[in-house]
């Protein structure tokens, strides 16, 4: 069921676990999601539910359960499982988000991010049912910096949450789909939405792209993303070229990178296979070859395109596209 799949485990699962005790909410938890330490509130029964939706890069999961505390330690940091902004969508009871010395009361409605690359921690007090959608940073491209800076703040209260929250509402009663291929389209397009909810943050709440990143070096990494964005393409693009670019050594460039938690060629390559994902369930795009697409996005060399897709989304390309016809 883990969010990060393991060599030669399926890449796109299903979790649906109900468990009926604290040690075993735990361990569901930190296998669906990230590891996870869990407080007991409560000397009553325990019930927890997990449903929904794991993929690579993104996930969807309604978690339904009784008074707890999740706490993400240093510790637990350290074993892995950073790289990801997990969005909550608060269907019922109430929660109190913490990170970064910031905190977040949510009420059913709310919408919230927190980074699993720090340490934070979630309190329920009472039964309490939330949509969690989990996105890699690669996945959210150059926005990811603006997002960094949002976390334990509620989104889009004078924005974009009342187009935003009855989709994710939707999602949520719609958790779990037979359909695998729907599945993904409906989780796609929940990411996107919330990566404009955070946009639109971004520019009322932290007074303009500008001024969004913390320092020099978050603002030229977003910069540096913003310019592989637009040219995903170019199947010529390497550090080399974006160094260059961009005047400073590749040195610099992996030193850049290594504060967004990933690697510049494996930004690039997320990038260029998100591109891919999107364009073979257009279908407005459906009668263009499978190669065209690859080259599209970057990745002229057919067999060595379709190795780096099944790898990521557990799927062939052409199998992918068959089943979102």
């Amino acid at each position: 069921m883990s969010i990060v799949p393991s060599q030669g485990q399926d890449a796109v699962t299903t979790p649906d676990t109900r468990v009926a005790d604290y040690a075993s909410w735990e361990r569901s938890a930190s296998a669906v999601f990230v590891p996870l330490a869990v407080q007991p509130l409560q000397a009553a029964d325990f019930r927890g539910h997990l449903v929904g939706l794991a993929a690579p890069d993104a996930t969807a999961v309604r978690v339904d359960a009784g008074a707890h505390r999740i706490t993400r330690t240093p510790e637990l940091v350290a074993e892995g499982g950073g790289g990801f902004f997990k969005f909550g969508l608060q269907l019922a009871g109430h929660g109190l988000l913490v990170q970064d010395g910031r905190e977040a009361v949510l009420r059913p409605g709310d919408v919230s991010v927190y980074d699993t690359s720090r340490p934070y921690s979630l309190t329920f007090e009472s039964q309490a049912s939330t949509l969690v959608v989990m996105v890699s940073h690669e996945r959210l491209g150059h926005a990811a910096p603006d997002v960094a800076e949002l976390v334990a703040t509620r989104l889009g209260e004078d924005g974009l949450a009342d187009v935003v929250v009855p989709v994710l509402a939707g999602l949520a009663q719609r958790l779990p789909t037979r359909e695998v291929a729907t599945g993904r389209l409906l989780v796609r397009h929940a990411v996107d939405l919330l990566q404009t909810l955070c946009d639109d943050d971004a520019r009322r709440k932290l007074g303009g792209r500008a001024q969004v990143c913390r320092g020099e070096r978050r603002v030229q990494l977003r910069r540096v993303m913003e310019y592989i964005e637009e040219r995903l393409g170019d199947a010529d693009l390497s550090p080399q070229a974006i160094a260059e670019a961009h005047f400073i050594s590749v040195r610099s460039l992996y030193k850049l990178f290594e504060d967004s938690g990933t690697t510049v060629a494996a930004f690039l390559r997320s990038r260029r296979l998100a591109r891919a994902e999107a364009e073979l369930t257009d279908p407005g795009l459906r009668e263009l070859p499978v190669g065209r697409i690859a080259a599209r996005c970057g990745l002229p060399d057919p067999a060595h395109f379709s190795r780096l897709f099944r790898a990521a989304y557990g799927v062939a390309p052409t199998q992918l596209r068959r089943a979102t016809r």
